[in-house]
């Protein structure tokens, strides 16, 4: 019934740090409605789920023709951060 669809991206320079932060974000999010009515809520308070899609495109430099990538984590970076994430997800 309830969840959210992260697209996620690791950028160069990204850390572990920055994986608790982002997931203590998401899960704490007051976005879902109370009995009020009212975004009261976080997806830890109506049990919803969390779908994590591995995203690098969102670093993408559009600003020629031909999109680079150079933001972006390197693929074992990306690969280790993009695991702690769900995994961290999944301990919430």
């Amino acid at each position: 019934k309830h969840g959210w669809l992260i697209l996620l991206g690791v950028g160069q320079g990204d850390t572990s740090q920055d994986v608790d932060f982002i997931i203590d974000r998401i899960v704490k999010m007051r976005a879902f409605a109370d009995e009020n009515g009212k975004m009261n809520k976080s997806i830890l308070e109506v049990q919803g789920s969390v779908l994590v899609v591995s995203q690098f495109t969102l670093y993408a430099d559009t600003r020629s023709r031909r999109p680079g990538f150079t933001a972006a984590a390197p693929p074992d970076l990306a690969k280790r951060l993009y695991e702690e994430a769900c995994a961290k997800f999944l301990e919430a």
